[in-house]
């Protein structure tokens, strides 16, 4: 039953029953409308189609871009009409001019559906002008029911959002934790053949998801009872993207030594407190997003930084390669910290509003 729970609760299978709603609804209005409307009432099934989308502002904007470009393609086909017939002639004009004004930037997603439509009117209708201002006249009377079903049952895609964090949070984690057991056994640093996670595909996924859930904001109603949610959200994914841009220069730093010296030629007096401070900044993220986040633990990361830093200051009287690669790190894991900082008393600030997802997006 769980399964099919999470089935029907899906952001798929919502975003197909809203499409269905709308496609519903729109083919019973466009039935009742007078001729010649009502002779081609499965344009509006069509509009409702074009005009499904996951959150409000897609919805409105996917709609008003298909629209314009299915209007301007039977446009063209209009005017190719006064002048001469269905040719081949007429045909490849048709094509060439819908092509080109696909270009149009403003067109968007609807780019393709100018030659399309364009081709449509030309070949397949008899009285071009009634039947071009019928097909756009339906279409956007589907995009329209599209954007109310969506108003009346928008989406906020928290859970999502959630999920794509944590995967994203966990690999981050392992890979701080991994290299502070290669620093502490004093062992080559991890590699890709080590079989860690990859963190650029689920550092994408994170981003694109927040940034939906952005989006999802806009008309949205359910978005006024999570104030607050999505930019907590927000400010846990500059904390892992900022981690990941940390792996990635100690990643650099293994694999590229620019001053000679890698991680790996690091003294032990380095090593120690450079894998307590990596282990204690996997911990701090392992906490992000949980149901109690320890506050503590940023103090332990700050600690942690500044032991490495006090032990760096001890060797300034022999400053050479290594100290430099444990400089860059230490540089690197101040700037982590500076941006958990942020996150932290923002996380304080929204504790009021802070949702961990809804049944609704699983």
């Amino acid at each position: 039953m769980e399964r099919v729970k999470q089935l029907l609760l899906h952001a798929r299978t919502q975003l197909a029953a809203r499409a269905a709603v709308a496609a519903a609804a729109s083919w019973v209005l466009a039935q009742q409308l007078p001729d010649p409307l009502r002779q081609y009432p499965y344009y509006a099934p069509l509009g409702a189609i074009l005009g499904s989308r996951p959150t409000i502002a897609q919805s409105l904007r996917g709609s008003m871009q298909n629209v314009a470009g299915l209007t301007l393609g039977s446009l063209v086909a209009v005017g190719a009409g006064l002048l001469g017939g269905r040719g081949p002639w007429s045909v490849a004009a048709v094509v060439a001019i819908a092509v080109l004004l696909g270009g149009l930037h403003f067109l968007g997603e609807g780019s393709s559906y100018v030659p399309i439509s364009a081709v449509f009117v030309l070949v397949a209708a008899q009285d071009r002008e009634t039947y071009a201002a019928s097909y756009a006249a339906l279409v956007l009377l589907g995009a329209l029911v599209a954007v109310m079903v969506n108003l009346v049952a928008p989406e906020l895609p928290l859970s999502r959002a959630d999920r794509s964090l944590a995967q994203l949070r966990d690999a981050v984690a392992t890979h701080l934790d991994r290299y502070a057991d290669r620093l502490a056994d004093g062992d080559r640093p991890p590699t890709a053949r080590d079989g860690l996670p990859r963190l650029d595909p689920l550092r994408a996924q994170a981003t694109e998801v927040v940034h939906e859930a952005h989006e999802s904001q806009r008309g949205n109603v359910r978005a006024r009872r999570n104030r607050g949610a999505v930019e907590v959200r927000t400010e846990r994914l500059n904390v892992l993207r900022r981690c990941v841009v940390l792996v990635e220069d100690l990643d650099g730093l293994s694999s590229d030594r620019p001053w000679g010296e890698g991680i790996a030629d690091v003294p032990d007096e380095l090593r120690s407190p450079m894998s307590g401070a990596l282990r204690q900044l996997a911990g701090n993220v392992r906490g992000l997003g949980q149901e109690v986040e320890d506050r503590a633990r940023a103090r332990d990361v700050d600690d942690a930084v500044q032991r490495l830093s006090d032990a760096l200051n001890d060797r300034h009287d022999h400053y050479g390669p290594v100290e430099v690669v444990a400089a860059t790190v230490l540089t690197s894991l101040r700037r982590t910290v500076a941006v958990i900082a942020a996150q932290e008393g923002d996380d304080r600030s929204s504790d009021g509003h802070h949702t961990q997802g809804e049944p609704s997006d699983p």
